[in-house]
């Protein structure tokens, strides 16, 4: 029994330590870390933190390189993956959106050679895991109303799908939607920053958003990729449609309890899904006569993961062509009074940031909805536009 001990222990001693699992962190100034005061900046860093409090022995090389476009990185990722490697964390993209507002580059394009990225990672044996484009502030010199930026990251939503790659979705973290505080908190606003870059609590939203997808947590609910129309005025009857993404890395959409809303309202559930129910789509037609002075259209719903990510999301705002629309009237229906009220009552009191608030409630958009929002509605109670 005792020699039996012996050679087990000397097996044991003899076996080689796990090895370390090593990361390829490849993109431009954002993977590189511009903005971030904190030392090493950036991302990798901080994931890296993540990732040994969870007990993973990791290395991450950060192969971030400022100014670099997809066609750039695409010149040099060979050299990136010729060490191995377990992940390819591949976000790019941001330089190529100001050459596609200046009309030197296709979207298209973009999209291709992040997947050419990908596929060369795959090939290797490498998994790759992609980070959508980050939201352009306000002060951007280039696509700062986000329509191109958005465009790619809705072309990035499908092509993860159509290859089941999992994805980091910081568009949808960072997006205004989701946070309306965004730019103010993790921003760093610099003055010589032209595309708009995350300052140290942000990189360290990144990390979270990379580890989330790493280490299987879920915690991220699904997104709204493309819909339609894409304007900001309806005149006539119309037909409205969206699509609804989960990551590869996610539970996928608990569709019977998922549902397009107009206005505040359950219209439609989906009208088809893929088979892992990570991507579904949606459509209801509306006669624009019964939906009142603006439409707005969202999904409410629930992922598979446990506990469940509930999701209510504000997709697109519409006016209607020839009627007025008051702020106040929350509802839409023409006519601020009671009902417009009650949902005013639920908000009262809410911060950007907190669950009841909602930019329909904050109708001086200063991040609160406090008395001088109740002072505004309550000059224009009684209103009605029809």
């Amino acid at each position: 029994m005792r020699r039996f001990q012996l050679l087990l222990l000397a097996s044991l001693l003899a076996a080689p330590a796990a090895a370390a699992e090593r990361y390829i962190a490849f993109g431009d100034s954002i993977t590189e870390g511009f903005g971030d005061s904190s030392s090493p900046p950036g991302y990798p860093p901080k994931l890296k933190r993540i990732l040994s409090d969870a007990g993973r022995d990791v290395t991450i090389d950060n192969f971030g390189l400022g100014g670099e476009t997809s066609f750039e990185g695409l010149s040099r990722i060979d050299s990136a993956l010729d060490g191995g490697g377990d992940y390819l964390l591949l976000m790019e993209g941001t330089n190529d959106i100001t050459m596609v507002a200046e009309g030197a580059l296709s979207i298209e394009s973009v999209v291709a050679n992040l997947d050419t990225m990908a596929s060369k990672a795959r090939a290797r044996g490498i998994r790759p895991l992609l980070g959508t484009v980050l939201p352009r502030p306000p002060q951007a010199r280039r696509d700062k109303d986000n329509f191109l930026t958005r465009e790619l990251n809705w072309q990035l939503y499908e092509m993860a799908a159509a290859t089941a790659r999992p994805f980091a979705d910081l568009w949808a973290r960072f997006n205004r939607f989701t946070d309306p505080d965004v730019f103010r908190t993790l921003y760093s606003n610099l003055a010589e920053d032209p595309v708009g870059h995350p300052n140290e609590a942000g990189y360290q939203v990144i990390a979270e958003l990379f580890a989330d997808q790493i280490l299987g947590t879920d915690t991220l609910a699904p997104v709204p990729g493309r819909f339609a129309p894409f304007t900001t005025t309806l005149a006539g009857p119309t037909e409205f449609t969206a699509t609804l993404f989960e990551s590869a890395a996610g539970a996928g959409i608990k569709l019977k309890k998922t549902y397009f809303e107009i206005n505040g309202e359950a219209v439609a559930k989906p009208i088809r899904s893929s088979s892992s129910k990570r991507k579904a789509t949606f459509r209801h037609s509306s006669n624009l006569n019964k939906l009142g002075c603006r439409v707005v259209l969202g999904f409410r719903g629930r992922d598979q993961a446990d506990p469940p990510n509930l999701f209510a999301q504000l997709i697109w705002a519409y006016s209607i062509e020839g009627r007025e629309h008051v702020p106040a009237d929350i509802d839409g229906d023409c006519t601020v009074d009671r009902p417009d009220l009650e949902q005013f009552t639920l908000g009262f009191g809410a911060e950007s940031g907190d669950p009841e608030y909602s930019l329909l409630l904050d109708l001086n958009s200063d991040d609160v909805i406090d008395g001088l929002d109740f002072a505004i509605f309550a000059s224009k109670f009684g209103v009605s536009t029809r």
